[in-house]
C-alpha cells in the first residue's frame, strides 16, 4: 500500500493512537495524519486524498449551533436510503464486539424485542439529537466517512451513547464498526488499523 495516506480522527484517546502507531511492531507503508476534531478533519479533506478512514463516531460540536443541525438533518435524510436493511443480521456477523459474542448476541436480543419499529427507533435517535445540547457530542463521524467515500472503520464506544442507527448506516455504507469498551488497549486499535487495510487492500 505504498503511497497511500489515511486518516485517523480521535479526540479522547488520540495520544494512545499515536503511542500504539509508536510501538507497533509491523510498520506500514502508508502515511497517517491525524485529527482530534470533526472539524479539523473536514479542514484536511478539503485539501488532501486519502485512501482510508478511522474515525470515532461522536464528536463535540464545538458549541456550534451548526453542528447539532447538520446531524439532525443528515440523519433524517440518511433514513430514506437504509429503510428496510438487513441491521440486525449484519450486527451480528460483522459489527460485533471484538471477542465478546455473548455481548453481541445480547445487544442483537435487546433490539429485537424492543417495541418500535426500525423506522421509529431513528426518529427517537433524530430526537435524541435534536435535544442534546449544540455543546454535547454530536454522531458527525458517519458524516465524514460519507463524505469521504473510502474504506472506513468507525471504532467507538456505544455502551454510553444510543447508536443502533449507525448500526443500519454502516451496513448500508459497506463500513465496518468496531464496538469496545477498551479504547486504551494496543490490541483494540490493532484490531481496528488491520481491518482498515483489509478493506483498503479489497477496494484497489
Amino acid at each position: 500500500m505504498s503511497g497511500k495516506r489515511v486518516l485517523v480522527v480521535e479526540d479522547e484517546f488520540m495520544d494512545h493512537v499515536k503511542g500504539f502507531l509508536g510501538r507497533r511492531k509491523d510498520k506500514r507503508d502508508y502515511m497517517v495524519d491525524i485529527a482530534t476534531s470533526y472539524w479539523s478533519a473536514i479542514a484536511m479533506v478539503r485539501s488532501i486524498g486519502y485512501d482510508g478512514l478511522i474515525t470515532d463516531c461522536f464528536f463535540p460540536a464545538g458549541n456550534s449551533e451548526d453542528g447539532r443541525q447538520m446531524a439532525e438533518e443528515y440523519y433524517s435524510h440518511a433514513f430514506d436510503e437504509i429503510e428496510g436493511g438487513g441491521c440486525w443480521e449484519y450486527m451480528v456477523g460483522k459489527l460485533r464486539f471484538p471477542g465478546d459474542r455473548r455481548r453481541t448476541k445480547a445487544l442483537f436480543d435487546e433490539n429485537l424485542t424492543h417495541d418500535y419499529t426500525k423506522k421509529e427507533g431513528y426518529f427517537r435517535f433524530v430526537r435524541h439529537i435534536m435535544e442534546r445540547e449544540p455543546s454535547d457530542p454530536m454522531p458527525l463521524g458517519p458524516m465524514l466517512a460519507d463524505r469521504m467515500g473510502v474504506p472506513t472503520v468507525i471504532a467507538t464506544r456505544s455502551h454510553h451513547h444510543e447508536i443502533e442507527p449507525v448500526f443500519i448506516l454502516a451496513a448500508n455504507r459497506g463500513w465496518w464498526l468496531l464496538d469496545c469498551g477498551e479504547k486504551d488497549q494496543d490490541w483494540f486499535w490493532d484490531r481496528v488499523f488491520r481491518t482498515l487495510e483489509t478493506q483498503m487492500e479489497r477496494s484497489k
